[in-house]
């Protein structure tokens, strides 16, 4: 893979005005993969929102969950944005200019997720994110137009084409990762009532992170390692 790819993601669109304006802005900036879960009917306005980047429209593909999104990074946007670590599902939050230098160097798919125009994207989807963006709006009135959120993220994103260096781990690994992690936190008795907020918080890690292969195997190297001596203490002391 000679670069990057991006993935725009609509989730639950609710109108097709929408959709064929974001069709429109993805031609503008390049970009052509279009994924739409559970959209709206588009009809005639739709297509002539997106003037002529109709061929987008027609190959875009329609899913039903973004569990079944195929892409090794998912990116997940919002306007609303946690106020410190305490607030570990929506914090930290980049700016699409810092997410760009967080993807620098990285090959691979990277799917960013739009929510709903009413409700932008729901609790459980934003906790199957492995970076989440905001674009810095106005607090009194902080939510853009979708079409709009689309074009300022998308004019960042086209700053990145020739710039891939090295491959990021693929979102089967990441969550193998995350598998065994859990595991660990078994075996070591972690408090469960912390549990859930620590592996949210170094998933979030892991995804900003962009893992190379090589980083990727040397934690999990370290993980068997630390799981292998635990076994050997628990058989030593039973």
């Amino acid at each position: 893979m000679s670069e990057i790819e991006i993935e725009v993601v609509l989730v639950e669109p609710k109108y097709d005005g929408n959709i064929g304006a974001v069709a429109r802005v993805m031609k503008n900036f390049g970009f052509k993969s279009l994924t739409l879960v559970s959209p709206c009917e588009i009809g005639d306005f739709g297509r002539a929102m997106a003037s002529h980047a109709r061929d987008i429209l027609e190959n875009a593909r329609i899913i039903s969950s973004i569990d079944e999104i195929e892409a090794d990074i998912l990116v997940g946007t919002t306007s609303i944005s946690g106020r410190d670590d305490a607030d570990h599902l929506r914090y930290p939050c980049l700016t699409p200019e810092e997410l760009i230098r967080g993807l620098k160097g990285v090959k691979g798919r990277v799917a960013i997720l739009f929510g709903r125009e009413d409700f932008g994207l729901f609790n459980e989807e934003l906790r199957k994110c492995h970076i989440l963006v905001k674009i810095l709006t106005n607090p009194e009135y902080p939510t853009l137009n979708l079409s709009h959120a689309v074009a300022i993220v998308l004019y960042e994103m086209s700053k990145m084409r020739g710039r891939g260096e090295r491959k990021v781990t693929r979102k089967e690994n990441i969550e193998r990762l995350m598998r065994h992690l859990d595991e660990l936190f078994e075996e070591l008795s972690y408090p469960k009532y912390k549990k859930d907020k620590t592996l949210m918080i170094v998933y979030r890690i892991i995804g900003r992170a962009s893992l190379t292969t090589r980083e990727y195997m040397t934690l999990m190297g370290i993980i068997r390692r630390i799981r292998r001596r635990l076994k050997s203490l628990k058989e030593e002391g039973s």
